[in-house]
């Protein structure tokens, strides 16, 4: 009523058409604008706060993930069972082995990523390692041995070649393929004569 009565005291005063008078009214209105409440400005300040501060404390949360996951990558990848039978439901293939001798009568066996099969005879009292055998698919080294051994040999023992590898007389290590598989012995602590080595390449398969 008060915007009613103003139009028509204006009107009769100057006699200006309403659209005009519309028009300033819509423009004033238009100027006007409703500040922010405290409410408001507060609630923006929190949520900068909060953005500053958590931002640096994602990051190195994500960074501390990310270091975790590449420990746990990088982390021991053999892993110990109790038998062959179970070394072979990891791997798909079974592995024969030499009756342990004295004083190396404890073997534990161990698979790495599902594709090697280890079998190291300790000895009980100490657990240290006489020998290890392994047994891996394809035709790569298993040993994992890359010394370099003052003497290298080749022999042919079962109409398979085997390569010998030592120093002074002893063997450290042999390798060979057989049937589509790869197979290493190695034994670093207490090399082996050539007759003991080639005797544990015939029993293992």
């Amino acid at each position: 009523m008060k915007h009613k009565n103003a139009k028509t005291l204006l009107r009769a005063l100057t006699e200006i058409d309403d659209k005009y008078i519309e028009e300033a009214e819509r423009f004033r209105k238009a100027k006007i604008r409703k500040l922010p409440s405290a409410a408001q400005i507060t609630g923006l300040a929190v949520a900068c706060l909060v953005l500053v501060i958590g931002a640096p404390l994602y990051l190195r949360r994500q960074a501390e993930t990310g270091q975790s996951g590449a420990v746990m990558q990088t982390g021991n990848p053999w892993q110990e069972v109790a038998s062959v039978a179970e070394a072979e439901a990891l791997t798909g293939f079974g592995l024969v082995l030499p009756e342990p001798e004295s004083p190396y009568t404890r073997e534990v066996i161990r698979v790495l990523n599902r594709e090697v099969i280890s079998v190291a005879y300790m000895r009980e009292d100490s657990g240290e390692i006489g020998y290890e055998l392994r047994k891996e698919k394809g035709e790569t080294d298993p040993s994992g041995d890359f010394t370099e051994y003052a003497e290298t040999t080749e022999k042919r023992v079962d109409g398979i070649n085997v390569t010998l590898r030592g120093e002074n007389g002893r063997r450290f290590l042999a390798t060979w393929t057989r049937d589509g598989y790869s197979y290493s012995v190695e034994a670093e602590a207490h090399p082996l004569t050539e007759q003991e080595m080639l005797r544990l390449v015939k029993t293992v398969r």
